[in-house]
């Protein structure tokens, strides 16, 4: 199935809120396709001073194009592709696990907190590859990055003057093992 949302504003899913503080959550699984367009869409996430919850498990593919925010309140596993478009933004506070079968690209930010890490486990590549022209920018971590020993982060240069190469922006510390790729 597809999920897009438009419009700006915000939309929240699988939150349900009682004043007071109490909220029950939705456990998610996407297989499928989920589009942010525009303004916000978020799951899990705690309401009227409650904490965030429940789990969300991607193996589908994730788009949020420039403007938008998909944010996570509760878990978040991270097996599919996510796509993370220039002026847009992924956030998990508490940090979360790019899966060794996951990829994220582009060149957004993906924010886990400060002091949290994004771990990678698969695939990070900075950049896009749009119907064969490549695209170089850069990719903002807001917290920590470790790259395991199974990730990679791919990478491109050509050239040396602003904006014909690739950048992984990370406002915390950056840990690499694995591979790192550059073409």
């Amino acid at each position: 199935g597809t999920i897009r949302k438009s419009g700006g504003g915000e939309t929240s899913i699988g939150t349900l809120g009682i004043p007071g503080g109490t909220a029950n959550y939705a456990n998610v699984i996407n297989d499928g396709d989920i589009t942010v367009e525009s303004g916000s869409l978020r799951f899990g996430i705690g309401y009227s001073g409650a904490p965030g919850g429940g789990t969300f498990v991607h193996n589908g593919h994730l788009d949020v194009v420039a403007g938008a925010l998909l944010e996570f309140g509760g878990s978040l596993t991270h097996n599919g592709s996510s796509f993370i478009d220039s002026g847009a933004t992924l956030r998990r506070l508490g940090g979360f696990t790019n899966a060794a079968s996951g990829l994220i690209e582009g060149f957004g930010t993906v924010d886990v907190g400060a002091g949290n890490t994004l771990r990678n486990d698969g695939t990070l590549h900075v950049g896009d590859l749009f119907n064969g022209i490549y695209t170089h920018g850069t990719m903002r971590v807001t917290g920590n990055y470790v790259q395991g020993s199974g990730g990679r982060l791919l990478m491109a240069v050509g050239g040396n003057a602003a904006g014909e190469y690739d950048q992984l922006a990370v406002s915390g510390s950056a840990t690499l093992g694995g591979a790192q790729v550059v073409s």
